[in-house]
């Protein structure tokens, strides 16, 4: 009697097993495909996703990999992809053309990361310099209202410098060769200054200037539609942030494996930012700042001030941790 109710017990128990086997198989079917940016500011990005936290949420993540959020953020739009990361100037950029966009969650921030280079030998040693120069960014991304924002705290208008819009491929070449006297930069293409000005560079970091956010964004379509999934994202997000935390140099060793940095160069850059899983209400002033700039800049191309509120829903980041969601709504 006594094998035999063991035998059934077992049965049971592989049944059990078998039942959650099949659920985890089923969940594990949901596919997202993610354009993500490879640079150290979407550490906890990368952190989930060698960790396997998107696959224990029954996500199967498709990366898509990018240089700058603008082309990731063009992805998404293109239908390309499902969601991509990006900072949040090409967001406003895609919203004010009329994009139904949804910010999933940020995921860091910093006010170093960006920094306004010069080469001394085209005379500029200090931000008085800049007038009359030819300047280098790329157009419709943070870089642009960087300098925006650091020509305002030097009090010099927009209009009395020549703004140049470079690919990034040929910034440093131009910066080098006197195109340009000056250009936007962020990290790690910042680590490189120095061996291709050859120690002539003098670099003006926006400290207390201009925070950027790095945000994970997708359709709103998408986002609405796959409310369960992003509960899970999440998760997968802050487990990742709390993973950094908890193994800084093994993450270290995951985000320079993602960005090709090189451990010793990348550790210093990680201070640089705030990783942290959340949406706050300083997100909304930034956005609707920046919105103002555009539509200043470009007055026939926008017709108003978008509803944030709707970009910054953020219904899954609510329901999972509703600490992390600090907007006034």
């Amino acid at each position: 009697m006594k094998k035999g109710i063991a035998i059934v017990i077992a049965a049971a128990l592989l049944l059990a097993g078998c039942v959650r086997d099949a659920r985890k198989a089923a969940v594990r079917q949901t596919p997202v495909n993610l354009a993500c940016v490879m640079n150290p500011d979407f550490g906890i990005v990368h952190v989930a996703l060698a960790q396997g936290y998107f696959e224990a949420e029954g996500l199967a993540v498709n990366v898509k990999p990018f240089v700058v959020g603008k082309d990731a953020l063009a992805a998404l739009i293109r239908g390309e992809a499902d969601l991509a990361t990006v900072l949040e100037t090409p967001l406003v950029f895609a919203i004010l053309g009329g994009e139904r966009l949804s910010v999933v969650a940020a995921v860091g921030s910093s006010d170093r990361n960006l920094a306004l280079v010069a080469n001394r030998a085209s005379g500029v040693a200090k931000p008085a310099d800049l007038v009359g120069k030819a300047i280098g960014v790329t157009r419709g991304s943070a870089t642009e209202y960087f300098l925006h924002s650091f020509l305002v705290a030097n009090k010099i208008s927009d209009s009395r410098v020549r703004i140049i819009d470079t690919q990034l491929g040929d910034i440093l070449r131009d910066l080098k060769s006197g195109k340009i006297a000056a250009a936007v930069l962020w990290n790690p293409l910042l680590l490189e200054v120095d061996a291709v000005l050859g120690g002539k560079g003098t670099v003006f970091s926006g400290e207390g200037i201009y925070t950027a956010s790095d945000l994970v964004v997708g359709g709103r379509a998408f986002v609405e539609k796959n409310s369960a999934a992003m509960r899970g994202l999440i998760r997968a997000l802050i487990r990742g942030e709390e993973f950094m935390k908890q193994s800084p140099e093994k993450a270290l060793s995951i985000i320079a494996s993602y960005t090709r940095t090189d451990e010793s160069r990348l550790k210093p850059l990680l201070e640089l930012f705030r990783f942290q899983v959340g949406i706050e209400q300083s997100l909304l002033l930034v956005l609707e700042d920046e919105s103002r700039w555009a539509m200043d800049l470009r007055p026939a191309s926008y017709a108003g001030m978008p509803n944030y509120l709707d970009t910054l829903r953020g219904d899954a980041l609510h329901s999972v941790a509703p600490e992390r969601m600090r907007l006034t709504r």
